[in-house]
């Protein structure tokens, strides 16, 4: 047993996926309204948290050997290609609808691994800039994204910049602050279980 390892986040992405899978399955329920309800509960929090758990565990990545670093982004990127790739296949071969091949234009599935490779050398960049200052600037940025037309799906521009206060936060949260929000967030369910019980 690896005693280094967080299971807090193999629950969670277990969790996490499972969500994934429920909401791309809601989607061909569009026109139930309980169904659609779900759907939008679901994506309300479960992309952020994703994006949490990849800055959380991008650390050692930004601040690791050139040559790994260098090696994950090429990886993310074939990766990343790969999957386009097969995106691109089904809709033109199996759904028949035009799907254009773009390298660096995405908005289906693939987008997240594009952006990961986006978020690693935009943090490896601003990496000596204090958290308060970077975190700042990206709520900023996520506030006017949306007054932007300009802004779209070119190097997944959109979602890069709206979800990156996600990643931040994942990144620059160490282990230690992590064992102390899940043991309040336990406590404090605790508390609610303990009102419901007795009032």
């Amino acid at each position: 047993m690896d005693k280094n390892r967080l299971y807090f986040f193999d629950n969670l992405k277990f969790i996490l996926i499972t969500l994934v899978v429920i909401g791309h399955f809601l989607m061909f329920s569009s026109e139930n309204e309980y169904a659609k309800g779900v759907f939008l509960f679901i994506y309300s929090f479960h992309m952020p948290l994703f994006v949490f758990v990849t800055g959380f565990f991008a650390k050692k990545v930004i601040h690791g050997d050139e040559n790994k670093r260098l090696n994950k982004i090429i990886g993310f990127f074939i990766i990343y290609l790969i999957y386009k790739f097969i995106v691109f296949l089904m809709y033109n071969y199996i759904y028949n609808e035009e799907y254009d091949f773009y390298i660096f234009t995405e908005y289906e599935v693939p987008w997240y691994l594009l952006a990961c490779v986006v978020w690693i050398i935009i943090t490896y960049v601003f990496k000596n800039i204090k958290f308060k200052y970077l975190f700042i600037f990206s709520i900023i940025c996520f506030l006017f994204i949306g007054y932007d037309n300009n802004i779209v799906d070119q190097l997944c521009l959109s979602r890069v910049i709206i979800f990156y206060p996600f990643y931040l936060l994942g990144y620059y949260m160490s282990e230690d602050q992590l064992n102390k929000l899940v043991i309040f967030l336990h406590n404090k369910k605790d508390i609610q279980y303990f009102q419901l019980y007795f009032y």
